[in-house]
């Protein structure tokens, strides 16, 4: 376990170096870069997160009555095949 976790560290201080030499940046560009990378992740996912909340309050404020229909259908439905089992 930790010869594996020893490999996957040297291979991605092999790549970050790598990537800092093709690139010819220092340490700090680098974190810069990787700093702007990650909190432009973190809007994007918070606005994804506010987006799919605000989709299924519009499909519960569009269809909330047809699924209330459906379940008193659904009700209905119960309600009746248990009187006819009764008889």
């Amino acid at each position: 376990m930790v010869y594996v976790y020893f490999i996957g560290y040297s291979l991605s201080a092999c790549f970050s170096d790598a990537i800092m030499r093709k690139l010819k940046m220092s340490k700090g560009r680098i974190m810069i870069i990787i700093l702007t990378l990650l909190t432009m992740l973190v809007i994007l996912i918070s606005f994804l997160i506010v987006g799919v909340a605000s989709a299924g309050a519009a499909f519960i404020i569009i269809f909330g009555d047809v699924l209330v229909a459906i379940g008193f259908i659904m009700y209905l439905i119960h309600y009746i095949s248990k009187k006819r089992k009764e008889k």
